[in-house]
């Protein structure tokens, strides 16, 4: 038999599910055959199905699974659930019989896609108190390595910049803003505005 998988990468989304193909040519049945899917090298486990039996890599346990049902037909995909970015790479389905086996390739490249959630009703504050802009990244992941710039009304009239880990005030704000840095880790970019000036009023906008 021949194990085919695509010759072209497979496209995924960070949090997203996404299934890598993998079927037996002729089309036979697989389940009495062990299927071990790899990342890299043999020893990186990410799932393997023997004797019945199911054992998931330590990095994807809950995260994979073999369609059992269609196994019958030769059909030996991996479902992967809840993307990480540290998921892509080079994987290799391993189907083997007692006198033969095979374990092509294909290649998973991961992409992030969020959106920015931000209140819908306006944020109201007292002159001389401080105030949390809320911004939050989902599906939730870390901001650590993003570029985050708080402006006013424009691009160019900056609040706040964080930028591969130095952060600059706008002239406006200095001494009086800062991001939450210990929340990046979960996506959460809101500012806190400290000293709340009349001048303060107006657009803010989140842009990472």
């Amino acid at each position: 038999f021949k194990v085919i998988v695509p010759a072209e990468p497979v496209d995924t989304t960070v949090g997203s599910s996404i299934v890598l193909p993998c079927r037996l040519s002729p089309e036979m049945s697989a389940a009495a055959m062990e299927v071990r899917w790899f990342k890299e090298n043999f020893d990186n486990l990410v799932f393997l199905y023997k004797e019945g039996k199911e054992t998931e890599g330590s990095d994807y346990r809950s995260r994979v699974r073999l369609f059992r049902q269609e196994m019958e037909r030769g059909n030996v995909s991996l479902l992967l659930q809840n993307v990480r970015i540290s998921d892509q790479g080079l994987y290799k389905c391993h189907v083997s019989s007692v006198d033969w086996y095979e374990e092509p390739q294909l290649q998973l490249r991961v992409t992030r896609t969020f959106k920015l959630i931000v209140p819908s009703e306006p944020v109201a504050a007292s002159v001389a108190s401080d105030v949390v802009l809320p911004c939050q990244l989902s599906p939730e992941m870390s901001a650590a390595a993003m570029d985050v710039r708080w402006y006013r009304e424009n691009f160019e009239n900056l609040v706040f910049l964080y930028k591969e880990g130095k952060e600059t005030e706008g002239s406006g704000y200095r001494g009086r803003v800062r991001l939450f840095k210990q929340e990046m880790e979960r996506g959460n970019v809101s500012l806190l505005l400290q000293n709340v000036r009349i001048s303060d009023q107006g657009s803010y906008t989140c842009h990472v």
